[in-house]
């Protein structure tokens, strides 16, 4: 079996829209009849699935720990246990109560949102149909690889970053990839950044976009001037052309609203855009405002009962009275400090507003972030 080893620049996806169909096939060696049962197994062996990585499922007990996963909460604990061993044993069992509700409240939240979510991208999987030695063969779009090609349809999920080798009025919903709400009609031409570098005639009338489009079809072939200008250094320059400008591409995640074509499959998993996308979204951790603004409360807090048992058990002693007298009195005065319901109220409000919000198709994860 031939060793498949696709080069450096079949790697990445920039500068797809602006070659040739039969560029990209020999790029990706490949060919219009679609890959080898061969080929795409060898394929799959090399790129694996074609998906994006799924996050870990928590369970029942580590969502519940993480419920007291708060400075607030650490404060709370620490009064309980000594209001506890000054005898106060109702009022630790009330405080301990108050965060045992907390956390059973964020618990069943939270296994809500991760069991819907599961759900949600069971329901989501889908199929794709793929030429292999030149007959259709309907695979799930997990095993879609690069160089494969395949067949898009009215109404289906693109499985694959693809570009798109013939066309017949395709239009795609890109709205959940560039926002852009109106339906993007598809192309099976090249694409160039600068219609200083080849000015062919446009494929309808005038081009706003203001990119010049040369027609690869078989039915009219580039001139050699024509093919020369697009595999010139100058042709590929622009290689970060917006998504939403590159028509003669196909996305993964996005759907055929009309029409039929054909595209061979350039990234899959991560290499898509979307793929790109998710990459970026787990990169970053950032916390709700509301979870900063209590981090914030616990260190004030924390500060404020520091600063003001230092200040009365000094002063308590230089007049006259006991060091333990004093060290009781500013554990008492600790305790009365700490805002107990906070916690408590924190998680009703923020459940009220999950359940406002899900009668919207919302879906939160997280009750605090």
């Amino acid at each position: 079996m031939q060793q498949i080893s696709l080069p450096a620049e079949a790697s990445a996806q920039a500068g797809w829209y602006t070659k040739t169909v039969p560029d990209i096939l020999n790029l990706l060696h490949s060919r219009e009849r679609g890959l080898t049962k061969e080929e795409a197994t060898e394929r799959f062996q090399k790129y694996g699935f074609n998906k994006l990585p799924e996050g870990k499922v928590d369970g029942l007990l580590l969502i519940f720990l993480r419920q007291f996963q708060s400075p607030l909460i650490y404060i709370l604990f620490i009064a309980a246990g000594i209001v506890f061993t000054m005898g106060g044993i109702i009022d630790a069992s009330i405080i301990f109560a108050v965060l045992l509700f907390n956390a059973i409240i964020g618990t069943i939240q939270e296994g809500k949102a991760q069991n819907t979510l599961l759900a949600l991208k069971k329901f989501a999987e889908t199929s794709a149909t793929v030429l292999r030695d030149g007959k259709e063969l309907i695979v799930p779009d997990t095993e879609v690889m690069p160089g494969d090609i395949i067949v898009l349809q009215e109404g289906e999920k693109v499985p694959a970053d693809a570009r798109i080798i013939f066309s017949n009025t395709l239009k795609a919903d890109e709205a959940s990839l560039t926002g852009e709400s109106e339906p993007v009609t598809k192309t099976d031409t090249v694409v160039l950044a600068d219609h200083r570098l080849w000015r062919g005639p446009a494929e309808s009338g005038d081009n706003p976009s203001g990119y010049s489009v040369l027609k690869t079809s078989q039915s009219k072939e580039l001139s050699p001037r024509a093919v020369q200008a697009l595999r010139s250094p100058q042709a590929r320059r622009d290689e970060r052309l917006p998504v939403a400008d590159q028509k003669n591409m196909v996305f993964k995640g996005t759907h055929i609203l009309r029409g039929n074509g054909t595209a061979v499959v350039v990234a899959t998993g991560l290499a898509t855009e979307i793929g790109k996308i998710a990459q970026k979204i787990s990169s970053i951790d950032t916390e709700i405002p509301l979870k900063t603004n209590i981090r914030y409360l616990s260190r004030v807090i924390i500060a404020a009962v520091a600063v003001i048992n230092v200040a009365m058990i000094v002063l308590g002693v230089l007049s006259g009275k006991s060091l333990k007298e004093m060290f009781t009195t500013a554990v008492a005065l600790s305790v009365s400090i700490i805002p107990e319901g906070l916690p408590i109220v924190m998680t009703l409000v923020l459940a009220t507003g999950v359940l406002r919000m899900s009668k919207r198709n919302v879906l939160v994860k997280r009750l605090q972030g």
